[in-house]
């Protein structure tokens, strides 16, 4: 017989960089969230003290994933990205930049903003998984709205949106 801690390790690998919450969790393995809570914290504690395993559970803005444990990040990013550079372009982080302070938002105004079409960078950004589509606006066209996912907040170091700093005051040009 499975047990529910394999079928919610299992869930959780099958997520991928999506991630999975608490409540898809609970509702696919048909236990209460607390129990889920609970052994997704046992899961999560043996995980990290097990020095022979490489992955470790992480959870941003409650939505649990796999990850790779730092001590073997490196390793990892090697073999992914054979050699090639993980850095964003400055118009990709412009991009995540005001899509995370101003989501959700349209693409005709990530354009507005920047002055320039964002198009292609916007689609980068999508098939990498740092930014996802969170819904349509309600006028002609319905255009799309765009919001950093939770692995682009992950990326960046953040739990969630409330986690950004604050933007400076604009002085006013005397």
């Amino acid at each position: 017989m499975v047990t529910n801690e394999a079928k919610i390790t299992a869930l959780i690998y099958a997520a991928g960089s999506k991630g999975i919450t608490l409540t898809e969790l609970a509702n696919h393995v048909q236990i209460s969230p607390a129990a889920c809570r609970q052994l997704v914290e046992k899961l999560t504690s043996q995980y990290h003290q097990d020095t022979q395993m490489g992955l470790e559970i992480s959870v941003t803005d409650e939505t649990y994933r796999l990850a790779t444990k730092g001590d073997v990040a490196e390793l990892v990013n090697d073999y992914v990205w054979h050699g090639q550079p993980q850095r964003l372009s400055t118009a990709a982080i412009e991009i995540i930049a005001i899509i995370a302070y101003n989501q959700p938002i349209a693409r005709v105004e990530i354009d507005a903003i920047r002055g320039v079409n964002s198009s292609a960078t916007l689609h980068r950004l999508q098939e990498l998984n740092l930014v996802e589509v969170v819904g349509e606006k309600q006028e002609i066209g319905h255009p799309k709205l765009y919001g950093v996912s939770n692995y682009g907040l992950k990326y960046f170091g953040l739990n969630s949106p409330k986690d950004l700093p604050e933007l400076p005051k604009a002085t006013p040009e005397l």
